[in-house]
C-alpha cells in the first residue's frame, strides 16, 4: 500500500504542474502569443492537439483516452509490487504524465473523451509538446535504462 501511495503522489504532483503550466498557457498564450524562451531555439505557443505525439492519429482521440485510462489503472493496481526505487520513479512519471494529458482529454474542447491536448513547447523541428509528454518520455527512457541494466521492478536480484 505504501508503494501505490508514494506512486500516486509522485503522479499527482506531475498532473498538478502539467495542469498549472497548462492554465497559464491557456491564459497567456491561447490568443497567438508567442514567447521565446531561448530565442527560436525554444519558444512557447498553443496549440490544440486532438491526436498522440506528434499529432498522429488525430482522428483517435477516444482510443487515446482509453489507452492513457488503462496505463493509470494499471499503474496504480501494479504499484504495490514495484519494490526498486527507480522504477517506483519510472511508473509514477509514466502514470503523471498519461493523467495530465488524460484531464485535458476528459474536460477539453470538443467534448469528454475526445479532448483536445494543450501542447505549447516548440523547438525547430520538432512537434510541439507539453509537460505531460515530457514526463512520459523521460520515465520510458528511465525504464529502459532500467531494464537494460538488469534491475529488476521487483528491486530483488535472484541468483
Amino acid at each position: 500500500m505504501q508503494r501505490r501511495l508514494v506512486v500516486s503522489s509522485i503522479a499527482l504532483t506531475v498532473v498538478v504542474i502539467d495542469q498549472l503550466v497548462k492554465a497559464w498557457v491557456l491564459a497567456s498564450l491561447a490568443d497567438g502569443h508567442i514567447v521565446h524562451v531561448i530565442g527560436d531555439l525554444l519558444t512557447f505557443r498553443y496549440v490544440d492537439n486532438p491526436g498522440a505525439a506528434f499529432s498522429m492519429g488525430t482522428g483517435s482521440t477516444w482510443a487515446f483516452t482509453l489507452l492513457a485510462t488503462a496505463v493509470v489503472i494499471g499503474i496504480a493496481w501494479y504499484a504495490p509490487r514495484i519494490g526498486s526505487r527507480a522504477w517506483v520513479i519510472g511508473f509514477a512519471g509514466l502514470m503523471g504524465g498519461a493523467a495530465g494529458n488524460l484531464v485535458d482529454r476528459l474536460l477539453r474542447p470538443p467534448g469528454f473523451g475526445v479532448g483536445h491536448v494543450v501542447d505549447f513547447i516548440a523547438t525547430p523541428h520538432f512537434p510541439v509538446f507539453n509537460i505531460a509528454d515530457m514526463t512520459i518520455v523521460c520515465s520510458v527512457g528511465l525504464m529502459i535504462l532500467l531494464s537494460s541494466r538488469g534491475i529488476p521492478v521487483t528491486g530483488r536480484t535472484h541468483g
